[in-house]
């Protein structure tokens, strides 16, 4: 089991959920750090 940290940018509280639920299943063995940042004009 190793701790891994992730830096997340996402547009919206739905999109930051949706990507937790991918790392979580992509990484299911593993203690998962989050740091997720939200707003909505990352992306443009």
């Amino acid at each position: 089991m190793d701790e891994i940290t992730f830096n997340l940018y996402c547009t919206s509280v739905r999109d930051a959920l949706n990507r937790i639920k991918e790392l979580k299943e992509a990484y299911p063995n593993d203690r998962l750090q989050l740091n997720v940042n939200i707003k909505d004009d990352f992306y443009n």
